[in-house]
């Protein structure tokens, strides 16, 4: 582990409790309303697209260890690029901030946010995240984890107000994701809720689909 990583760490495990940094998200299904492209989100909010990643997700079925913390629900999450190169998370998620910050594995890269989901009315859901990433197969594997048989196509869409993902879920059906990750600071969220806004008066319906959960649900 490098000295900028354990470094990053021990800020991250002084500072646990209400995080510096959030992430701002609306998702929504295109057949039910809204846009239906990035290119059609763009004409509604402005901004362009900067650069395209494709990606194939699949989520792993991960043993529960009760080092781990306490009402947390646990994700593993392996990433493929479309151009090579995968990464691996363990995520735990859960309604409270987190005390301290580690339970991730040594050698893995640590990151602490606040997620909130943007509904209707400006109702916000929000879940605090720790996640624990690496690019290493065999810190992969020391976790002991087994993929189940589905996956996401993910293609993502990176400008400078915000990023937009389009997700193909298992079974064919899609979801669109706009966010943007900056301060936990109310003049952000306040920001980003304009353009759930918008997004709602174009026709565009909350949606209560979890990528996580119907990438963990599934058969082929």
């Amino acid at each position: 582990m490098s000295a900028a990583a354990i470094l990053a760490a021990l800020v991250l495990e002084l500072s646990a409790g209400e995080p510096a940094t959030a992430e701002y998200a609306f998702r929504w299904n295109p057949k039910e309303g809204g846009p239906t492209t990035a290119q059609e989100i763009h004409l509604i909010l402005g901004g362009k697209t900067k650069s395209v990643k494709e990606f194939v997700v699949r989520y792993h079925q991960v043993a529960l260890d009760k080092k781990w913390p306490a009402g947390s629900d646990v994700a593993f999450r392996e990433r493929t690029k479309a151009d090579g190169g995968t990464d691996y998370r363990l995520k735990f998620r859960r309604a409270t901030p987190f005390e301290a910050l580690g339970q991730c594995p040594a050698g893995m890269e640590v990151s602490y946010e606040k997620d909130l989901s943007f509904g209707a009315a400006g109702a916000t859901r929000i879940v605090y995240s720790l996640s624990c990433t690496t690019a290493d197969p065999d810190l992969a594997r020391s976790l002991k984890t087994t993929p189940y048989p589905c996956r996401s196509e993910v293609m993502r869409y990176e400008g400078k107000k915000y990023r937009i993902e389009d997700w193909k879920l298992p079974g064919g059906e899609r979801l669109l994701e706009i966010s943007d990750k900056s301060e936990n600071e109310p003049a952000n969220q306040a920001r980003f809720a304009t353009i759930v806004e918008r997004l709602l008066r174009s026709g565009a319906k909350p949606s209560t689909t979890s990528k996580t959960d119907r990438g963990t649900h599934c058969t082929e």
